[in-house]
């Protein structure tokens, strides 16, 4: 009876011994999975992981000669809708839009002026309300051109109109203030800098009233408003005017401000279109346009004439976020600017799809455009309008 007691209880040992290296067995082959599947789970996470995107469309110079002014009057005032109404439903198309508004909107209180120093209608911003147009670049050389009034006129004016206006302020607490505009979940900062303003100076005191690159704050700027959104977008007043290229030094600016964490750069000034690129860094990657072109002027000459819209699609992650935003869908569609001269007055003044333009050689303008700008990137793809425009 002993003897069978022994043995029970060894037997039961054994058995409990055996049942613990079998559990452990199991643990350790739980653990192994895990470790060689983590690395693949995650990317598949971010693979398969729900997505938001939106799509962002850029404008270039809308600089308002006063033959173009003048032509827009009709019975005492100033009509400028009409300008756009063609390429209206492809700026309806995009969750935001952007413009150069290259010359202040102070109106008939300062006085209308056109070239060298403008002062448009202040009834232009019913035309970008219209478009619609979200938020516009005012830093730029003619930022200046009539003080600190005109400035003051003019950002009243954007706010009257829900614009929203970067580069140039109305105060300190103003340019502190980030602008960012959030669809869909995702969220848009944006930013605007000037090589300068034509000689004038700002006023001692009002560094605000208009930023310029030379500043020495761009990276600091860029790097704090990339911790406060999902995309950040910098628009740069700068290069050589009617030149279809940017300079070296541009290029060595534009690679900067990508490393500071810049995803997308927008380029004024030259008021010809200049080519679009995908600039990469150590750390970061940006989609650049070195020059919009004009978008709506009263300039001469065919390449003065033509300008784009720029559209790209902005997408985040809804997991990790920050590992899985991209800029893609980079397409540009070429605008021309419409009009009839008759003397110092433009009339019928009208910006169009480029391949919907009554230049006889349209087709072939546009094939042209289509290379140059391609020139550093086979990523953009020219279109003769969008795809959801009928």
């Amino acid at each position: 009876m002993k003897q069978l007691i022994i043995w029970t209880v060894v037997t039961l040992m054994v058995f409990i011994t055996l049942l613990i290296y079998g559990l452990e067995q199991q643990n350790s082959q739980i653990d192994t999975v895990t470790a060689r599947d983590l690395h693949n789970i995650s990317n598949r996470l971010q693979k398969d992981s729900p997505q938001t995107s939106i799509t962002l469309n850029a404008v270039g110079d809308i600089l308002m000669h006063e033959r173009v002014y003048r032509g827009a009057e009709q019975q005492g005032e100033y009509v400028f809708t009409p300008m756009l109404e063609p390429v209206m439903p492809h700026l309806q198309e995009a969750d935001i839009t952007f413009a150069n508004q290259e010359t202040m909107l102070a109106g008939e209180t300062i006085g209308l002026s056109g070239y060298p120093r403008f002062n448009a209608p202040s009834s232009v911003a019913d035309a970008l309300s219209a478009a619609p147009v979200d938020i516009v670049s005012i830093a730029n050389n003619h930022t200046l051109d009539h003080g600190r009034e005109a400035v003051m006129q003019t950002t009243e004016l954007l706010n009257d109109h829900e614009i929203d206006y970067v580069g140039a302020y109305r105060s300190y607490d103003d340019q502190q203030s980030l602008r960012v505009i959030e669809q869909n979940g995702i969220s848009v900062g944006f930013t605007g800098y000037t090589y300068g303003t034509n000689g004038l100076r700002r006023p001692d005191g009002d560094d605000y009233l208009v930023q310029y690159m030379r500043d020495g704050t761009m990276v600091d700027d860029i790097q704090q408003m990339k911790d406060e959104v999902d995309f950040t977008v910098v628009s740069l007043h700068f290069g050589n005017e009617y030149e279809p290229f940017p300079t070296e030094e541009q290029r060595q600016l534009v690679q900067k401000l990508t490393e500071a964490g810049a995803d997308i750069i927008l380029g004024h000034h030259p008021h010809v279109l200049q080519p679009v690129d995908i600039v990469k860094t150590d750390h970061h990657e940006s989609v650049v346009i070195y020059s919009l072109g004009n978008f709506l002027s009263g300039q001469m000459g065919l390449e003065r004439r033509i300008g784009g819209v720029l559209q790209l699609e902005l997408t985040k992650g809804l997991i990790r976020p920050s590992e899985t935003s991209s800029v893609t869908n980079i397409q540009l569609m070429p605008t021309f600017v419409e009009f009839e001269q008759n003397g110092n007055v433009l009339n019928n003044v009208s910006v169009v799809p480029l391949a919907n333009s009554s230049l006889p050689d349209a087709d072939t303008i546009f094939d042209d455009t289509m290379t140059h700008m391609q020139t550093y990137t086979n990523q953009l793809d020219v279109v003769p309008k969008w795809v959801q425009v009928q």
